[in-house]
């Protein structure tokens, strides 16, 4: 199985899953959001892992540092998805979507502008829960990626979206 940090996400880690050009694709996404702040508190300095044949995102020490610090930005899931991210670090266009409803909450984080010959954009679907503290942690999460035009996933199955 291969993990790759997401820190990593540039066209090094990804050329090999881009390189059809026979595979679909479709223009690029939706107007930005601003750029996210990350309140009071210790920062992460960790990375996520994304293993690139499932799609699987895990947080290595994420969680710990949330119930070690307790810090302010944990209390709110774009802020926690923003820490875990590090969305308040990127250049990229980000547009962020959280969903409603009962159960626990869903960041959806779509990253373009990436600045990448392969890549067009990536995506993000974060899982968190909310602890008794009221802070929240991560759960769960999957990534995937839309390739430049002229460019494809190379392995059927691979987790790209269109």
């Amino acid at each position: 199985m291969r993990r790759l940090t997401a820190l990593a996400l540039g066209s090094a880690v990804l050329l090999a899953r881009c390189g059809d050009p026979d595979a679909p694709t479709t223009p690029a996404g939706t107007p930005a959001d601003p750029p996210p702040t990350l309140g009071p508190g210790p920062r992460w300095d960790g990375a996520t892992e994304v293993d690139f044949t499932t799609g699987t995102v895990t947080a290595p020490g994420f969680n710990d540092l949330i119930d070690a610090e307790a810090p302010e930005w944990a209390t709110d899931p774009l802020g926690t998805v923003t820490a875990l991210l590090h969305l308040d670090r990127t250049d990229a266009r980000i547009k962020t979507g959280l969903a409603d409803g009962a159960g626990d909450p869903v960041v959806t984080v779509v990253l373009s502008g990436l600045g990448d010959d392969s890549i067009a954009a990536i995506r993000y679907r974060i899982v968190l829960t909310q602890g008794d503290d009221g802070r929240f942690r991560f759960a769960a999460g999957e990534a995937a990626w839309r390739c430049q035009p002229g460019r494809g996933p190379v392995e059927l199955g691979s987790p790209t979206f269109v």
